[in-house]
C-alpha cells in the first residue's frame, strides 16, 4: 500500500476513534491498512533513495544503522547524515543517522501539514490537528570473527536492532517497542570486486520468546484517556538483499537488488567518477528514482557528501530528498 494512501486511511481511523467513534469501527477500518508506522517506509537518504531503496545487501555506509546493522561490524570509522524530505506535497520528513565503529544510532520524524477534524457523521468540528511520528533506532553490530566464523576471503557480521515508535493525532497516540537481527555475509574473489548478501529478520523472532508482559513487537494505539484503541504489530523487518561492488574506490561502480514480502523488488545502480556519483533504481512498483551527489574526501580527515535524488511516482506526484553526510 503506497505510503499517502497508508497515512490518509490511518487518520480516518484515528479520527474516528477520537472522535468518540465505537472501538468496534476503529478496529473494523485498521483491517484495511498492514501497519500504520509508514515512516519505516521512508528511505533514511537520498542516496538510497537515488537506487530504488535498495540497501540490505550493500550497507556500506552510515545507513547501516537503518538497513543491515550486521554491516557495522566490519566498519573502523563512522559517518553522520541528515536527510529532508518533502512528501507529495504534504509530508515532511527529517532523520539524522550516526555510526561509530560497531555502534549506531537514528532518529526520524513524518509530520503532516494540518488536518481538518470531522465527527463519525464527515462533518467538519471547526478544530484542526497534524499527524507526527517519530521513531528511534540503536544498532549494533559483531563481526563474525569473534565467534570464529571468517577468513580472509570472506567475513560474516550479526547485527542486533532496537527501534522504537511513537504517533500523535488529535487525542489519539500510539507507542510501541521491537527488536530485530541481522545477517551480512561479503566475499572479495580478487580484482577489485566484492560481493555482499545481507537478511534482515522479523523482531517476533526475539518476541515471541519473551513472556507476554513483556511490551516488545507491538504498536499500541491509546486514546487521551487511556482506553485502547487498536494494537497491531511492528511492520516485519524481514528482506533479503544483495550487493556487488566493482573497481576502484573513485570509479567504482555498485549494484544493490532487495526483495521484501511486502513491497517486492528494489534495485539501482550507482556510479562513482571521481567527486562525482550518479544513481539511478527502480522497483516492483514501477517507481523511478534517479539521483547523484558530489563528495569531497579529504577534509582534514573528513569526507563530505552532498547527495539528491528526486522519485517518479508510478500514481502519487513525485518527490526530492536531499542528504548532508560526513565520515571520519
Amino acid at each position: 500500500m503506497k505510503l499517502l494512501v497508508r497515512l490518509f486511511v490511518l487518520v480516518v481511523t484515528l479520527s474516528l476513534a477520537g472522535s468518540a467513534a465505537p472501538p468496534a469501527v476503529a478496529e473494523t477500518v485498521s483491517e484495511a491498512y498492514a501497519s500504520s508506522a509508514a515512516i519505516y517506509e521512508i528511505d533514511s537518504s537520498a542516496r538510497i533513495t537515488g537506487m530504488g531503496g535498495a540497501f540490505i545487501g550493500l550497507a556500506d555506509d552510515e545507513n547501516a544503522v537503518v538497513y543491515n546493522p550486521a554491516a557495522l561490524g566490519f566498519f573502523r570509522g563512522g559517518g553522520i547524515n541528515t536527510t529532508y524530505d518533502r512528501k507529495f506535497g504534504a509530508l515532511t520528513y527529517n532523520s539524522a543517522v550516526l555510526s561509530a565503529g560497531p555502534l549506531g544510532f537514528a532518529g526520524s520524524r513524518l509530520s503532516s501539514d494540518s488536518i481538518a477534524v470531522t465527527d463519525q457523521y464527515g462533518v467538519d468540528t471547526g478544530e484542526s490537528t497534524s499527524y507526527s511520528s517519530t521513531t528511534l533506532i540503536g544498532s549494533l553490530g559483531i563481526p563474525g570473527g569473534i565467534v570464529g566464523i571468517g577468513g580472509r576471503s570472506f567475513g560474516f557480521g550479526l547485527g542486533l536492532q532496537f527501534r522504537s515508535f511513537r504517533s500523535d493525532l488529535f487525542t489519539t497516540t500510539g507507542s510501541g517497542f521491537d527488536l530485530a537481527l541481522s545477517g551480512l555475509l561479503r566475499a572479495s574473489p580478487g580484482g577489485n570486486t566484492e560481493f555482499r548478501v545481507g537478511a534482515t529478520f522479523p523482531g517476533y523472532l526475539i518476541s515471541d520468546s519473551l513472556p507476554d508482559d513483556v511490551p516488545l513487537g507491538d504498536i499500541v494505539y491509546e486514546d487521551s484517556s487511556g482506553a485502547l484503541l487498536h494494537e497491531e504489530s511492528f511492520p516485519s523487518s524481514f528482506g533479503l538483499g544483495f550487493g556487488l561492488k566493482l573497481g576502484e574506490e573513485d570509479r567504482r561502480t555498485s549494484i544493490a537488488v532487495d526483495w521484501n514480502p511486502d513491497f517486492g523488488i528494489s534495485a539501482g545502480l550507482e556510479q562513482k567518477f571521481h567527486l562525482i556519483a550518479g544513481r539511478v533504481g527502480m522497483n516492483s512498483d514501477g517507481d523511478l528514482t534517479v539521483g547523484g551527489g558530489l563528495e569531497f574526501d579529504d577534509l582534514g580527515g573528513l569526507a563530505a557528501h552532498l547527495d539528491a535524488a528526486y522519485t517518479v511516482k508510478s500514481e502519487l506526484a513525485g518527490s526530492w530528498v536531499l542528504t548532508f553526510s560526513l565520515g571520519f
